[in-house]
């Protein structure tokens, strides 16, 4: 009964550790079993990477290089380009995109198991893990690729190749022609609306032509800069100034021979002669241009060449608006207009003794009894001041940004036509893909580790499972398993050679 119970009792940690070394034990008598599980793990290490199916490898230099810099066409004052490290992994995105892959596995017939089963996202996955595509410093790109057949990885790293450098020759075409196109539509746009105002100006002229001799002696300075312009048009003075300008517009007109009507432009029946003016005035005009560009092509802005022609440009302009100014229609509008020369002048000479009283009235400080007629004439002039700086200034303006268009949309052509020509940025193949003669390595030796493991632990498994299993008599615990009846006595096991006890 008192065996009984402590049979039943719980066991003290002692006990657990002398049963499980007892099981350890037990193990050990079936080393043959671990043994022989060591041995065919080994094997499997070796033998299990020959047969997995050979890797071959062929692999491509390329080399990027810029015949002619872009940087030299555009020139300074435009934007930062790309630097050699941002263009390499911008072309080595390209070349590992999902939509540069997809081209290449349908067009090799790549990875057929996977697109069936898993799809084309999975099969461009598992062909981008077995590219290789390094970026080194000196503008070199290697690309590496790895299959089973040698004949299919000559030809993918061939396509390889073939791909990133027309992609890169595209990439630089298309970005010179978008900047080009969008040139274009600019400089057209700029080129409407600086005729949109130059016809303003010229009609302002035509209806008061004593500001043509203004627009003749200013053509190579008020038009400068644009800056200049706002400067002049916001210090437009009023008053006494203001009248002895139109005063000496009204004597330079009367002192011409013939001075010209006072009507406004009503269409384009205009006198022969005055076509024939206005032709050679574009005429000029464009010489005069095609000569700014061309010198803009070559030198900067601030030499003296350019600004020389950039002031031709200007007294060219001045001169065809005064010979649009000139160009009068022949039937004027009904206003009560003079049809004679004669009758001109008596206008002249009566619009000028009104300004001559107003200066008068203003030089002997009687603003306040100024008549009304005087008063009016100086509001007058002045408002016509205002209008024409005004005028002036929106065509200064017009024809700089004109003229800047105009300048980069020359040299993005010639950007355009250098990148068409592939002679800009190009990708040398220093050296070809090749056809791999043999494999550059068979199965991963981790895979015959992993196998060698996996081996060993299942013959350790063997042994522990058969020491669980052995129901042969070790000591007392087994007999008492038996439950053979009580125990007397317990005969120890042989000391072995050379233990003692303690």
């Amino acid at each position: 009964m008192i065996e009984k119970n402590t049979s039943k009792a719980m066991l003290a940690p002692r006990d657990v550790i002398h049963v499980a070394l007892s099981i350890l034990r037990r193990s050990a008598r079936r080393w043959p079993v671990v043994a022989l599980a060591t041995v065919i793990g080994l094997i499997a290490a070796f033998v299990l990477p020959k047969l997995m199916p050979p890797v071959f490898q062929s692999e491509t230099l390329i080399l990027y290089q810029e015949t002619i810099q872009t940087e030299n066409l555009l020139g300074a004052q435009q934007y930062a380009m790309e630097s050699r490290r941002q263009i390499g992994m911008r072309l080595r995105e390209m070349l590992l995109s999902r939509t540069n892959l997809e081209q290449i596995i349908k067009a090799h017939n790549l990875y057929p198991s996977t697109v069936s089963s898993r799809g084309m996202i999975d099969a461009v996955e598992e062909f981008r893990a077995k590219i290789d595509c390094r970026v080194r410093e000196n503008e070199t790109f290697r690309i590496v690729y790895q299959g089973e057949d040698p004949d299919v990885v000559y030809e993918v790293t061939k396509a390889l190749s073939e791909s990133l450098v027309e992609q890169n020759r595209q990439y630089r075409t298309e970005q010179a022609q978008a900047t080009k196109q969008f040139l274009e539509a600019e400089q057209k746009r700029m080129a409407a609306d600086l005729s949109q105002k130059e016809q303003k100006l010229a009609m302002f002229l035509a209806d008061h032509p004593e500001f043509a001799q203004d627009a003749a002696t200013s053509a190579s300075a008020a038009g400068a800069s644009v800056r200049a312009a706002a400067r002049s048009s916001a210090t437009v003075d009023t008053g006494l100034d203001a009248l002895e300008r139109q005063a000496r517009r009204l004597r330079s007109q009367l002192a011409s021979p013939d001075p010209p009507p006072a009507s406004a432009f009503m269409g384009p029946s205009i006198d022969p002669k005055a076509a024939e003016a206005i032709a050679a005035a574009e005429s000029a005009l464009a010489d005069a241009r095609r000569d700014l560009q061309d010198k803009q092509s070559k030198y900067t802005q601030q030499h003296p060449d350019v600004v020389e022609a950039q002031n031709k440009v200007r007294a060219a302009l001045a001169r065809l608006n005064q010979a649009k100014a000139a160009a009068r229609p022949a039937s004027a509008p009904m206003t009560e207009t003079p049809s004679s020369p004669e009758e001109r002048r008596e206008e002249l000479k009566t619009q000028l003794a009104r300004v001559e009283a107003a200066i008068a009235a203003a030089k002997r400080g009687q603003s306040a009894a100024v008549p009304e007629d005087n008063s009016g004439e100086s509001n007058r002039v002045v408002t016509l001041e205002t209008q024409w700086s005004s005028l002036n200034r929106e065509v200064n303006e017009t024809r700089e940004q004109h003229e800047q268009i105009q300048t980069r949309l020359f040299r993005a052509t010639m950007v355009a036509t250098v990148e068409a020509s592939g002679q800009a940025s190009q990708m040398v193949v220093v050296d070809d893909a090749y056809k791999p003669k043999r494999p550059s390595r068979r199965g991963a030796k981790r895979t015959g580790a992993i196998a060698a493991f996996v081996v060993l632990m299942v013959g350790a498994t063997i042994a522990l499972g058969l020491g669980l299993l052995d129901d042969r008599v070790y000591e007392e615990r087994d007999l008492k398993k038996l439950a053979l009846g009580p125990i007397v006595h317990v005969v120890p096991s042989p000391v072995r050679k050379g233990k003692k006890y303690g």
